[in-house]
Protein backbone atom coordinates (compact mmCIF):
# COMPACT_ATOMS: atom_id res chain seq x y z
CA UNK A 1 0.00 0.00 0.00
CA UNK A 2 2.82 2.29 0.82
CA UNK A 3 4.73 1.47 -2.71
CA UNK A 4 1.45 2.54 -4.01
CA UNK A 5 0.56 5.71 -2.72
CA UNK A 6 4.14 6.44 -2.87
CA UNK A 7 4.08 5.85 -7.20
CA UNK A 8 0.81 8.00 -7.29
CA UNK A 9 2.76 10.63 -5.20
CA UNK A 10 5.56 10.48 -7.89
CA UNK A 11 3.07 11.02 -10.32
CA UNK A 12 1.11 13.67 -8.93
CA UNK A 13 4.35 15.52 -8.23
CA UNK A 14 5.61 15.45 -11.89
CA UNK A 15 2.31 16.53 -13.16
CA UNK A 16 1.90 19.07 -10.24
CA UNK A 17 5.38 20.25 -9.67
CA UNK A 18 5.49 22.36 -13.05
CA UNK A 19 2.39 24.03 -12.21
CA UNK A 20 4.02 25.35 -8.88
CA UNK A 21 0.98 23.22 -6.84
CA UNK A 22 3.75 20.29 -5.59
CA UNK A 23 2.17 21.68 -2.22
CA UNK A 24 -0.75 19.99 -2.81
CA UNK A 25 1.32 16.62 -3.16
CA UNK A 26 3.02 17.16 0.42
CA UNK A 27 -0.16 18.26 1.42
CA UNK A 28 -1.90 15.20 0.53
CA UNK A 29 1.52 13.08 1.89
CA UNK A 30 1.27 14.25 5.28
CA UNK A 31 -2.68 13.55 5.49
CA UNK A 32 -1.77 10.42 4.80
CA UNK A 33 1.43 9.82 7.25
CA UNK A 34 -1.12 11.11 10.11
CA UNK A 35 -4.06 8.53 9.09
CA UNK A 36 -1.62 5.55 9.16
CA UNK A 37 0.08 7.05 11.92
CA UNK A 38 -3.31 7.25 13.91
CA UNK A 39 -4.28 3.86 12.86
CA UNK A 40 -0.88 2.02 13.95
CA UNK A 41 -2.28 3.98 17.50
CA UNK A 42 -5.54 2.35 17.40
CA UNK A 43 -4.11 -1.00 16.49
CA UNK A 44 -2.06 -0.65 19.47
CA UNK A 45 -4.89 0.23 22.08
CA UNK A 46 -7.47 -2.21 20.98
CA UNK A 47 -4.77 -5.51 20.80
CA UNK A 48 -3.71 -3.83 25.02
CA UNK A 49 -7.12 -3.44 25.62
CA UNK A 50 -8.47 -7.34 24.20
CA UNK A 51 -5.31 -8.08 25.92
CA UNK A 52 -6.43 -7.11 29.40
CA UNK A 53 -10.19 -8.39 28.66
CA UNK A 54 -8.33 -12.01 28.17
CA UNK A 55 -6.61 -11.69 31.41
CA UNK A 56 -9.92 -10.12 33.21
CA UNK A 57 -12.26 -13.19 31.77
CA UNK A 58 -9.54 -16.04 32.17
CA UNK A 59 -9.48 -14.62 35.94
CA UNK A 60 -13.27 -14.69 36.59
CA UNK A 61 -12.86 -18.40 36.45
CA UNK A 62 -12.65 -18.92 40.07
CA UNK A 63 -15.32 -15.97 40.73
CA UNK A 64 -19.20 -17.31 40.15
CA UNK A 65 -20.69 -13.79 39.78
CA UNK A 66 -17.08 -12.37 37.71
CA UNK A 67 -18.21 -15.66 35.60
CA UNK A 68 -21.33 -15.29 34.88
CA UNK A 69 -20.94 -11.61 33.62
CA UNK A 70 -17.93 -12.53 31.68
CA UNK A 71 -19.79 -15.30 29.93
CA UNK A 72 -22.64 -12.60 29.37
CA UNK A 73 -20.11 -10.09 27.46
CA UNK A 74 -18.24 -13.27 25.39
CA UNK A 75 -21.32 -14.52 24.06
CA UNK A 76 -22.04 -10.54 23.36
CA UNK A 77 -18.78 -10.03 21.75
CA UNK A 78 -18.54 -13.42 19.58
CA UNK A 79 -22.26 -12.25 17.96
CA UNK A 80 -20.74 -9.05 16.84
CA UNK A 81 -18.04 -11.45 15.09
CA UNK A 82 -20.37 -13.72 14.03
CA UNK A 83 -22.11 -11.22 11.82
CA UNK A 84 -19.31 -10.66 9.96
CA UNK A 85 -18.35 -13.78 8.81
CA UNK A 86 -15.15 -15.38 7.62
CA UNK A 87 -13.34 -11.86 8.18
CA UNK A 88 -13.98 -12.46 12.21
CA UNK A 89 -13.35 -15.84 12.09
CA UNK A 90 -10.30 -15.95 14.41
CA UNK A 91 -11.43 -13.52 16.86
CA UNK A 92 -14.67 -16.17 16.82
CA UNK A 93 -12.32 -18.98 17.56
CA UNK A 94 -10.25 -17.38 19.97
CA UNK A 95 -13.39 -15.25 22.05
CA UNK A 96 -15.51 -19.12 21.57
CA UNK A 97 -12.64 -21.11 23.08
CA UNK A 98 -12.01 -18.73 26.39
CA UNK A 99 -16.24 -18.63 26.93
CA UNK A 100 -16.32 -22.76 26.40
CA UNK A 101 -13.77 -22.42 29.51
CA UNK A 102 -15.83 -20.40 31.57
CA UNK A 103 -18.77 -22.16 30.74
CA UNK A 104 -17.32 -25.86 31.58
CA UNK A 105 -16.27 -23.73 35.23
CA UNK A 106 -19.63 -22.92 35.51
CA UNK A 107 -20.95 -26.35 35.35
CA UNK A 108 -22.70 -26.20 31.73
CA UNK A 109 -20.13 -28.11 29.59
CA UNK A 110 -22.67 -28.86 26.95
CA UNK A 111 -23.21 -25.39 26.57
CA UNK A 112 -18.99 -25.29 26.00
CA UNK A 113 -19.52 -27.70 23.45
CA UNK A 114 -22.44 -25.96 21.51
CA UNK A 115 -20.54 -22.74 21.81
CA UNK A 116 -17.51 -24.61 19.96
CA UNK A 117 -19.42 -26.22 17.53
CA UNK A 118 -20.10 -22.78 15.94
CA UNK A 119 -17.26 -21.86 15.21
CA UNK A 120 -15.87 -22.46 11.51
CA UNK A 121 -12.81 -24.01 11.68
CA UNK A 122 -12.78 -24.44 7.94
CA UNK A 123 -12.03 -20.41 7.72
CA UNK A 124 -8.98 -20.81 10.42
CA UNK A 125 -5.54 -22.02 9.50
CA UNK A 126 -4.29 -25.78 10.62
CA UNK A 127 -2.81 -24.58 14.07
CA UNK A 128 -5.98 -22.53 15.08
CA UNK A 129 -8.51 -25.38 13.64
CA UNK A 130 -6.66 -27.34 16.24
CA UNK A 131 -7.04 -25.36 18.90
CA UNK A 132 -10.40 -25.15 18.53
CA UNK A 133 -10.54 -28.72 18.09
CA UNK A 134 -8.87 -29.69 21.23
CA UNK A 135 -11.08 -27.15 23.30
CA UNK A 136 -13.78 -29.14 21.88
CA UNK A 137 -12.52 -32.59 23.28
CA UNK A 138 -11.92 -30.61 26.68
CA UNK A 139 -15.60 -29.56 26.84
CA UNK A 140 -16.65 -32.97 25.49
CA UNK A 141 -14.16 -34.65 28.30
CA UNK A 142 -15.54 -31.85 31.13
CA UNK A 143 -19.40 -33.62 30.16
CA UNK A 144 -18.03 -37.01 30.49
CA UNK A 145 -18.69 -37.95 26.86
CA UNK A 146 -15.50 -39.83 25.71
CA UNK A 147 -17.09 -40.59 21.97
CA UNK A 148 -17.41 -36.81 21.57
CA UNK A 149 -13.73 -35.96 22.76
CA UNK A 150 -12.44 -38.92 20.85
CA UNK A 151 -14.44 -38.04 17.26
CA UNK A 152 -12.87 -34.15 18.12
CA UNK A 153 -9.64 -35.21 18.58
CA UNK A 154 -9.82 -37.97 15.50
CA UNK A 155 -9.66 -34.89 13.26
CA UNK A 156 -7.02 -32.97 14.96
CA UNK A 157 -3.45 -33.40 14.01
CA UNK A 158 -0.66 -35.73 15.50
CA UNK A 159 1.66 -32.85 15.71
CA UNK A 160 0.96 -28.55 14.61
CA UNK A 161 4.90 -27.60 15.19
CA UNK A 162 3.59 -25.75 18.56
CA UNK A 163 5.47 -27.67 21.50
CA UNK A 164 2.20 -26.37 24.04
CA UNK A 165 -0.46 -27.22 22.01
CA UNK A 166 0.64 -30.53 21.26
CA UNK A 167 1.34 -31.60 24.34
CA UNK A 168 -2.12 -30.24 25.32
CA UNK A 169 -3.79 -32.50 22.81
CA UNK A 170 -1.30 -35.47 24.07
CA UNK A 171 -2.70 -34.90 27.46
CA UNK A 172 -6.43 -34.95 26.03
CA UNK A 173 -6.01 -38.11 24.42
CA UNK A 174 -4.11 -39.71 27.45
CA UNK A 175 -7.53 -38.32 29.06
CA UNK A 176 -9.20 -40.36 26.40
CA UNK A 177 -7.08 -43.26 26.74
CA UNK A 178 -7.57 -43.80 30.32
CA UNK A 179 -11.46 -44.03 29.96
CA UNK A 180 -10.73 -46.45 27.46
CA UNK A 181 -9.01 -48.71 30.07
CA UNK A 182 -5.72 -48.33 27.75
CA UNK A 183 -3.97 -47.15 31.52
CA UNK A 184 -0.72 -47.77 29.78
CA UNK A 185 -1.22 -45.50 26.72
CA UNK A 186 -2.23 -43.07 29.23
CA UNK A 187 0.63 -43.03 31.66
CA UNK A 188 3.39 -42.82 28.65
CA UNK A 189 1.95 -40.00 28.09
CA UNK A 190 1.26 -38.36 31.36
CA UNK A 191 4.83 -39.06 32.28
CA UNK A 192 6.44 -37.85 29.19
CA UNK A 193 4.60 -34.31 29.19
CA UNK A 194 5.52 -34.46 32.89
CA UNK A 195 9.04 -34.77 32.50
CA UNK A 196 9.32 -32.24 29.95
CA UNK A 197 7.35 -29.32 31.33
CA UNK A 198 8.63 -26.56 33.89
CA UNK A 199 7.08 -27.48 38.10
CA UNK A 200 3.95 -25.78 38.26
CA UNK A 201 2.88 -25.37 34.90
CA UNK A 202 -0.62 -26.22 33.63
CA UNK A 203 0.39 -28.44 31.98
CA UNK A 204 2.90 -30.77 34.63
CA UNK A 205 -0.45 -30.03 36.61
CA UNK A 206 -2.46 -31.53 33.88
CA UNK A 207 0.18 -34.70 33.36
CA UNK A 208 0.56 -35.42 37.59
CA UNK A 209 -3.08 -35.49 37.51
CA UNK A 210 -3.47 -38.03 34.96
CA UNK A 211 -0.51 -39.83 36.67
CA UNK A 212 -2.41 -39.78 39.92
CA UNK A 213 -5.75 -41.23 37.78
CA UNK A 214 -4.02 -43.73 36.26
CA UNK A 215 -2.49 -45.16 39.85
CA UNK A 216 -6.18 -45.23 41.19
CA UNK A 217 -7.38 -46.81 38.50
CA UNK A 218 -4.13 -49.73 38.88
CA UNK A 219 -5.36 -49.92 42.79
CA UNK A 220 -2.37 -47.94 43.77
CA UNK A 221 -4.59 -45.16 45.98
CA UNK A 222 -1.66 -44.33 48.24
CA UNK A 223 0.14 -43.60 45.01
CA UNK A 224 -2.33 -41.56 43.53
CA UNK A 225 -3.26 -39.98 46.64
CA UNK A 226 0.75 -38.72 46.89
CA UNK A 227 0.76 -37.41 43.33
CA UNK A 228 -2.20 -35.63 43.16
CA UNK A 229 -1.18 -33.62 46.43
CA UNK A 230 2.06 -32.70 44.40
CA UNK A 231 -0.40 -30.49 42.29
CA UNK A 232 -0.41 -27.04 44.69
CA UNK A 233 -3.94 -25.98 45.67
CA UNK A 234 -4.16 -23.68 43.02
CA UNK A 235 -3.51 -26.18 40.79
CA UNK A 236 -5.99 -28.65 41.98
CA UNK A 237 -8.62 -26.62 42.22
CA UNK A 238 -8.55 -25.50 38.06
CA UNK A 239 -8.35 -28.78 37.62
CA UNK A 240 -11.78 -29.66 39.22
CA UNK A 241 -13.29 -27.01 37.79
CA UNK A 242 -12.18 -27.62 34.24
CA UNK A 243 -10.75 -30.90 33.82
CA UNK A 244 -12.75 -34.21 32.29
CA UNK A 245 -15.49 -35.73 34.42
CA UNK A 246 -13.36 -39.03 34.83
CA UNK A 247 -10.86 -36.55 37.01
CA UNK A 248 -13.30 -34.62 38.98
CA UNK A 249 -14.77 -38.12 40.26
CA UNK A 250 -11.44 -39.32 41.45
CA UNK A 251 -10.38 -36.00 42.99
CA UNK A 252 -13.51 -35.74 44.93
CA UNK A 253 -12.77 -39.72 46.43
CA UNK A 254 -9.12 -38.38 46.58
CA UNK A 255 -9.81 -35.42 48.94
CA UNK A 256 -12.28 -37.73 50.69
CA UNK A 257 -9.45 -40.04 51.60
CA UNK A 258 -11.43 -42.80 50.36
CA UNK A 259 -12.29 -44.47 46.79
CA UNK A 260 -15.17 -46.71 45.52
CA UNK A 261 -14.34 -49.97 44.55
CA UNK A 262 -16.01 -48.29 41.47
CA UNK A 263 -13.50 -45.98 40.68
Amino acid sequence: MLAGLGLAGWVLHFFLAPRGLEWVVWLLGGLIAAFFALELVLRARRRSADAGDLTRWSSAQSDPSARREAIRQLRSRIDRARRFGPRLALEHARLATVLAELLEADGRPEQAIATLAKVPVDSLDAVQSAVVRHARAQAYLAAGDVDGAENALAIAPARTGEDVLDASLALARAWVALARSRIDEAERSGRAIAEAAEEGDELHDEALAILAACAVTRGRKDEGRATWARIDAEGRARLERLGPALLREIASALAQGSLSSST
